[in-house]
């Protein structure tokens, strides 16, 4: 089970990447908001993940 503690550091990561276009809120008719990769998003993960 997750715990809802201190989740005010993963709030500010998921405006950070939103705000850079790497991720955006999909529609929920639930009070949780979830988020998706964006095709940048993927591209920037394929991109980091082949460079190692």
């Amino acid at each position: 089970m997750i715990e809802k503690k201190h989740v005010s550091h993963v709030s500010r990561a998921l405006s950070d990447l939103k705000a850079r276009g790497l991720v955006e809120a999909m529609e929920s008719n639930s009070r949780q908001k979830y988020y998706r990769a964006t095709y940048q998003g993927l591209a920037l993960y394929y991109a980091l993940s082949r460079a190692k």
